[in-house]
């Protein structure tokens, strides 16, 4: 399992994608003819840049919390199988 750092990296990556994805769409719907796709795609970058800026601007709580930073994602101890589980 990939520790929380890790895991909130990988999650900003998946969120840098969609905002490059909604500005790729405003781009396209500037050269449209569709008012309001351009209005809610404009809408819809400039939201979602500021919850981008948010959660980068989190980044620095892994280093402050160093030791929480590096736990594993997993909740659950991980056990050796019962020999009739083997079987």
């Amino acid at each position: 399992m990939i520790d929380a750092e890790r895991s909130y990296r990988a999650t900003l990556l998946g969120l840098r994608h969609g905002v490059d994805l909604a500005r790729l769409l405003h781009e396209v719907a500037m050269r449209g003819d569709d008012p309001a796709l351009r209005e809610l795609t404009r809408r819809i970058c400039t939201e979602r840049e500021v919850l981008l800026a948010n959660a980068v601007d989190t980044l620095r709580w892994f280093a402050e919390q160093p030791r929480l930073a590096l736990t594993s994602g997993l909740r659950l101890p991980v056990r050796a199988p019962t020999p009739a589980a083997r079987r």
